[in-house]
């Protein structure tokens, strides 16, 4: 082995794939050594920023109704300064009551800590993203449900493929176990089952608003 962590070949990757984080699509071979060269290369201020991120350790946050409301506008301005947004324009002429409602967007603005211009970026690609993965005649309802998944999506879901789990870690953040012997070597599968648990995670379940705040972690299992 050499010290190396061993990677499975990369698959061909459907066009919808480029639309989607590297750390979803791509395997990097990784090494002992590159691992360890990194570490050495990082001040002691970056890997205190990193052991802070892996234990979900952030500088307080209040969200006051004055903050949102203001955010929230900016957020509108930011989206309109936006030149190309096929498939966020298509959502908000079907379904605009869900595009432009306070808490859906709210959403995009926890995950970018109330930074207007980021959220928008973020919120236009939720659309892209969705519509790559779902098609056009699914991806405009509020919701992402069983009904989104494909029959080999279900198999996986079924099988506990992704898992919410049911406590959170000491950060407050939401657990997901995600076991890749479970899903046949579909990377398009484990990519839908994510966007479908994450969603759920954080705009369907009662508790949504704390996911927003604090965030998700993922644990896997195997490799595709």
């Amino acid at each position: 082995m050499n010290g190396e962590v061993e990677s499975q070949p990369e698959q061909s990757r459907q066009p919808f794939l480029f639309y989607l984080p590297a750390w979803l699509t791509i395997k990097p071979k990784i090494t002992i050594a590159n691992l360890e060269q990194e570490r050495g290369a990082l001040s002691l201020q970056e890997r205190m920023g990193i052991e802070r991120e892996l234990r979900g350790v952030q500088d307080e946050f209040v969200e006051t109704p004055e903050l949102i409301c203001r955010s929230l506008q900016l957020l509108e301005n930011a989206v309109g300064d936006i030149p190309r947004k096929e498939a966020y324009e298509t959502a908000l002429f079907t379904n605009p009551e869900y595009v432009e409602d306070d808490d859906f967007r709210l959403a995009f603005l926890r995950a970018d800590r109330f930074d207007a211009n980021k959220a928008a970026v973020r919120m236009v690609k939720y659309w892209d993203r969705k519509v790559a993965l779902f098609g056009t005649e699914k991806a405009f309802s509020p919701s992402v449900t069983v009904l989104h998944l494909s029959g080999q999506d279900h198999t996986a879901l079924v099988k506990g493929g992704i898992r919410l789990l049911p406590y959170e870690d000491e950060a407050g953040r939401a657990i997901f176990f995600r076991d890749l012997r479970k899903f046949d070597s579909k990377a398009d599968t484990m990519i839908r089952l994510v966007w479908f648990m994450v969603h759920q995670a954080i705009f369907d379940v009662e508790n949504g608003d704390n996911i927003q705040k604090n965030g998700t972690i993922f644990l896997s299992e195997g490799s595709l």
